[in-house]
């Protein structure tokens, strides 16, 4: 049995190719639970107290695993071109965007983000950066959590403000979660609609309030929470889950 929540396990689920970097590894579950899933791993965090944790966490899994833990910030002590896929979760939008925009992604082929807050923040540097947006959900536990797949692309479609705030998969697949979360985004909108002096920031915000009430009065398709799944190489490792 997995030890990851859900936001974690859905990144687990979508890595594809290795090597994988886990950038703020923190406590090191989702670094072990992919190198479990037979994927070798760079975990990497800065602080001393959580590279700690995280030692102590491969530790219990299993020293023969294919993991290696490293003291630094964000990509200062991963080499050009050393990983396929990026991890990043657990933190705010804007500051996974610095982390990545200081980054040299040579050779990356998918970026797997959680951001808490900030995802609007996110998404914009993404698609400024070349990044296609290829899947996302959306999951309540002690406040919103978005997740979020970006792959490389030479022609990255422009998103509309709508699907900046909203996100642009997630409004496609419009999960039930996505909908609660669309209801308390209006909620709020409407205080700032009330709040905002008559300028163009409260056109911007009406505007924005509109579509959340027009997505809210549409029926609802087949709950999807998760999305689709992404379906492994046929020369990926084994898949080894944890009981």
């Amino acid at each position: 049995m997995s030890h990851l929540d859900a936001r974690l396990r859905w990144i687990a689920e979508r890595v594809t190719r290795g090597p994988v970097a886990d950038i703020g590894t923190d406590h090191g579950l989702l670094a072990a639970d992919l190198a479990l899933r037979g994927w070798r791993v760079v975990a990497t965090d800065k602080s001393t107290a959580a590279l700690a944790s995280a030692r102590a966490t491969v530790a219990a899994m299993g020293p023969a695993l294919p993991i290696e833990l490293r003291q630094g910030d964000g990509f200062d002590v991963i080499d050009r071109g050393e990983v396929t896929t990026v991890v990043v979760a657990g933190m705010g939008g804007r500051r996974i965007a610095g982390i990545l925009d200081r980054a040299h992604l040579d050779g990356v082929e998918r970026l797997l983000l959680q951001p808490n807050r900030g995802v609007v923040d996110l998404r914009r540097w993404l698609v400024e950066g070349g990044w296609e947006i290829d899947d996302e959900a959306i999951q309540r536990a002690g406040g919103w959590h978005f997740m979020m797949s970006a792959v490389p692309s030479p022609r990255v479609r422009a998103l509309q403000d709508e699907d900046l705030v909203l996100g642009p998969v997630l409004r496609q697949r419009r999960c039930a979660s996505w909908l609660e979360w669309v209801a308390s985004e209006h909620a709020r909108y409407q205080v700032l609609v009330r709040q905002a002096p008559r300028d163009s920031r409260r056109e911007e915000l009406q505007r924005l309030l509109e579509l959340m009430q027009r997505v809210l009065s549409e029926p609802l398709a087949a709950p999807s929470e998760t999305g689709r799944s992404v379906n492994r190489e046929q020369n990926s490792p084994r898949t080894n889950r944890k009981t």
